[in-house]
């Protein structure tokens, strides 16, 4: 008898894990036709509005331009050796077409705007530059309007006209060393970079236009 019942207990064990198996089949089958045919009727559970709504602010926010550095020419006047933007031919948008494409950045939520290149003061001796800045600031109503110059091609009258527009002019300067900026291609003939620097930054003081320098660091 004992020998019987060691052989019978492992056949109910099967049994019984048999059993188990198939009720929980069941139960998966059940849960999975209640969720077939919940989302045949688009009834499944949403994402709670507050998270959704929360995603979405996170999205846009990721989206948003709100600085943006316009580069509309590859042209420039000086041959910097650690530089890609040394064309001597660019296209430029049309005027008309450059405002439309900042009032669209504007409107997607820009705030501040630097124009650079190339050298931007090359296009049109500074006219198509200064009207962006000009229209940036009194149309768009921007808080930051800022310009990236060599300053080889920057004159006072542009300030006299431009001037008010404009928050900031940063000037790219490596060394206060002559030698250096000619080294690097940081000059145009003979002129004086280091010169025309001191020159820019005192029409800044007396335009009240932001002053500041920009280098790159190289060996």
């Amino acid at each position: 008898m004992h020998v019987s019942s060691m052989v019978a207990s492992p056949k109910q064990l099967l049994q019984l894990c048999i059993s188990t198996l198939h009720c929980l089949m069941a139960s998966v089958f059940s849960v999975v036709c209640y969720w077939i045919a919940g989302a045949c009727k688009g009834t499944t559970s949403p994402r709670p509005r507050v998270d959704s709504k929360l995603d979405q602010r996170k999205v846009q926010n990721a989206m948003t331009p709100t600085s943006v550095n316009y580069h509309f020419t590859r042209k420039c006047n000086y041959k910097c050796g650690f530089c890609f933007h040394t064309a001597k031919t660019s296209f430029v948008l049309p005027l008309e077409e450059a405002k439309r494409g900042l009032k669209l950045l504007k409107d997607s939520g820009m705030e501040k705007i630097n124009f650079s290149g190339g050298e931007p003061f090359l296009h049109e001796k500074g006219e198509f530059l200064g009207k962006l800045v000009q229209f940036c600031k009194l149309d768009l109503q921007l808080p930051s309007v800022s310009i990236v110059s060599n300053g080889s091609m920057i004159k006072e009258k542009w300030f006299q006209k431009y001037g008010e527009y404009l928050d900031i002019l940063a000037i790219s300067c490596d060394s206060f060393d002559e030698a250096t900026n000619q080294l690097i291609g940081r000059a145009q003939g003979r002129k004086s970079h280091v010169d025309n620097l001191y020159k820019i930054g005192s029409w800044c003081q007396q335009y009240k236009v932001a002053f500041k320098i920009n280098s790159v660091i190289n060996t």
